[in-house]
């Protein structure tokens, strides 16, 4: 539970980049670890940031794939390198879009 609420906490601070088990995933994401890197919390230009229900309101939160390279772009510069990617992908449009098969953005 306490790494969930940390997980929580830092996605409500901005965007934060973790790596999560590869398994399932197309090799061209995953690192030799067998993991995967991802940006969680990337703002979306075509989706709602949230939306209301009875019991509060909902955040949406995207989960973007990395590729090898900027995932360790990200973890070289930390959170200055998640927001600098979340930027790059949004300048091209695919903020909220995972591809296994594109051109890194760094």
């Amino acid at each position: 539970m306490v790494v969930h609420e940390h997980v929580r906490e830092g996605a409500k601070a901005g965007v934060l980049a973790l790596e999560v088990e590869g398994n399932g995933i197309p090799e061209s994401l995953v690192i030799p670890e067998g993991r995967v890197g991802v940006l969680l919390g990337v703002e979306s230009r075509t989706r709602p940031r949230q939306f209301p229900t009875p019991f509060g309101d909902v955040r949406l939160a995207a989960i973007k794939a990395l590729l090898p390279a900027e995932l360790e772009y990200v973890s070289k510069r930390g959170a200055k390198g998640a927001a600098e990617l979340a930027r790059r992908f949004a300048e091209n449009g695919e903020e909220d879009v995972s591809r296994a098969h594109r051109r890194v953005v760094v």
